[in-house]
């Protein structure tokens, strides 16, 4: 390996080093005119920039991919996350209907999301980590249900919360999550007792906290 002074450029007085191998390098540029610093690994589609008060990670194109200013604030602007909303339910005595779906005659009002991994009432991580979920709801029908988290169908990782006999009363779940890459979480609103039950309104959201 090697460390050379490739020379400043142009007229910003931007003075640039580089650490070689044969195959590869890594690059070190200096700004003193406008005050800050950039590290790149050639062939790569990350740069991470240093000026007077913030560090950034940039792709090639210059797509700001976070940022940590100067007060210590983190921001991710491609973080995954989501939310979408469903309402007017049929009643249903077994089984479960699926927040922000059209299960049993719902309308999905507004899907909101980083990235495109929900998809009526079902969230896909496009990438592995942990997840905070959430799911409330109402039920219209002062029925037996109650609200839960599930993971790939089949496993339930989060508390029920129970709606039992009020019309139109409300309620909500949340759990932190592990998800593989292509694993998939949904927020069921579920029919217990074979009483009629019907979600009358109810949100599903959630980010990746890491």
């Amino acid at each position: 390996q090697r460390l050379e002074n490739t020379g400043t450029t142009g007229s910003n007085n931007t003075t640039q080093y580089q650490i070689a191998t044969n195959s590869n390098s890594l690059n070190i540029s200096v700004n003193e005119q406008y005050n800050y610093s950039q590290i790149s690994q050639a062939g790569n589609a990350i740069n991470h920039y240093v000026d007077a008060n913030n560090h950034f990670f940039r792709n090639n194109s210059a797509t700001e991919l976070m940022k940590i200013d100067s007060s210590g604030r983190v921001t991710t602007p491609y973080q995954p996350s989501w939310n979408t909303r469903s309402y007017g339910h049929n009643n249903a005595s077994t089984g479960f209907t699926r927040v922000g779906s059209n299960d049993n005659g719902g309308t999905v009002s507004f899907t909101t999301q980083v990235g495109n991994g929900v998809n009526n009432g079902r969230f896909t991580a496009p990438v592995t980590g942990t997840y905070w979920v959430h799911v409330n709801g109402s039920d219209s029908s002062a029925g037996n249900a109650g609200l839960q988290i599930w993971k790939n169908g089949g496993n339930h990782l989060s508390s029920t919360a129970y709606l039992y006999s009020v019309n139109y009363n409300g309620t909500g779940v949340s759990a932190a999550i592990y998800l593989n890459a292509n694993d998939y979480v949904e927020g069921k609103f579920v029919h217990f007792n074979s009483v009629n039950s019907a979600l009358y309104d109810g949100s599903f959201s959630g980010f990746l906290i890491g």
